[in-house]
């Protein structure tokens, strides 16, 4: 970028932008760290309620694979996150919501969470014992979709978060524009001054801080205006000291081209040249004045 690319303006600008953004970002990192971890819990807890409720129809209601009771449903469209298995005391599976694996999600030894890989899928399990029969309900979910539901509850929160720094970048860009227009007119009705103009430049649309500044632009202009008046009166007043001895010069060399004789020149000569010393010292007296 140029140099005049990179004006006060342009930098406070990228500047405040750049720090909405930074904002944005550690925050964002935040939520999304936040976010994981709440989720998590929340998956978990989930795994351990459907444990639970899958133990108080078994265990209230008595619904076993070799009742009566023997409902299979003509057709599930809705697709499951979460599957669960009820597994005897020999290590069967007796029963499996639909979409379960075939292979037992966990180990009917111990309960709590586990990790488990099943058919080349990672799950998180949570696994309830009944302490008598040692039958199991292990409830399960795939890693890769708890994943996904991080991810998309992630974008969820942090989208309106880009949106809000859009809108304040374009704010900052706004309020920076406006809070320097005075400083850009000031720059503006200086250059646009004509060469002959010395006046003063207003200042009261200036912000307080820049108004000293504006003063001191003002103030300068008054020396030069002041200077430029000295000079020009220096300069008549030497064109004007400057018309005798020229005039006299003038005189002495016409003296000197109708003498008639060498020594009527040379003495018209003699003066030519003492008129020349005193406009030579006039000049100089000129020089040193206007230094």
């Amino acid at each position: 970028m140029t140099r005049a690319g990179w004006s006060l303006r342009n930098r406070l600008i990228v500047l405040l932008a750049l720090l909405a953004f930074a904002a944005w970002a550690a925050g964002s990192v935040w939520l999304y760290q936040s976010t994981r971890r709440q989720a998590a819990d929340l998956f978990d807890a989930a795994l351990v309620e459907t444990a639970h409720a899958v133990f108080a129809a078994v265990a209230h209601e008595g619904l076993r694979k070799d009742d009566d009771f023997d409902f299979e449903p003509s057709e599930h469209v809705h697709t499951e996150r979460i599957f669960y298995q009820l597994r005897d005391r020999r290590g069967s599976i007796r029963y499996a919501s639909p979409g379960a694996p075939a292979a037992a999600l966990a180990n009917g030894a111990a309960g709590g969470f586990s990790e488990r890989v099943v058919d080349g899928a990672a799950y998180r399990v949570y696994t309830l014992l009944e302490p008598r029969s040692r039958a199991a309900i292990h409830v399960g979910q795939r890693s890769a979709d708890r994943e996904a539901l991080v991810h998309s509850m992630a974008a969820q929160l942090l989208l309106p978060g880009v949106v809000v720094v859009v809108l304040l970048s374009l704010g900052v860009w706004f309020v920076v524009r406006r809070v320097t227009a005075p400083v850009v007119a000031f720059s503006g009705a200086i250059d646009a001054r004509a060469p002959t103009d010395s006046g003063a430049v207003v200042v009261d649309r200036l912000p307080s801080e820049l108004q000293p500044v504006a003063h001191a632009v003002n103030r300068l202009l008054e020396r030069v205006e002041a200077a430029l008046l000295k000079e020009r009166t220096l300069t008549a007043d030497a064109a004007h000291e400057l018309r005798t001895p020229l005039a006299a010069l003038r005189a002495q060399a016409q003296v000197a081209l109708r003498a008639r004789d060498d020594a009527e020149r040379s003495e018209s000569l003699q003066a030519l040249i003492g008129g020349v010393d005193r406009a030579t010292r006039l000049v100089e007296t000129v020089a040193s004045g206007r230094r």
